[in-house]
């Protein structure tokens, strides 16, 4: 029966720290709109064209649009081009 205690007290905190990251992104989600830059969980890079209940339309490139799941879309946490650009070159890059 302690072993029983043991596991709850184990295991209670890491379903509430699930809970609370699954609001946080249902959040997040909610604020998206047309025009922002989204990046999907597969690592894809786009501007958010349209958002449902379950779908998004993602514009990836001149005239390439992608329809993902909502789920699995967030907000971009910083500049694409700008990450790029702060990578330094290493000496296998150079021609």
């Amino acid at each position: 029966m302690g072993m029983t205690w043991i596991m709850l007290a184990m295991f209670i905190p890491i379903i509430f720290m699930m809970f609370r990251r699954q609001k946080k992104e249902t959040e997040a989600r909610s604020k998206l709109k047309k025009g922002d830059t989204i990046v999907t969980n597969a690592g894809i890079v786009g501007e958010l064209m349209e958002v449902g209940d379950k779908f998004a339309k993602v514009k990836v490139a001149q005239g390439v649009t992608l329809t993902v799941l909502t789920n699995v879309i967030g907000p971009l946490q910083e500049d694409p081009v700008a990450a790029t650009k702060a990578v330094p070159a290493t000496a296998g890059d150079k021609k």
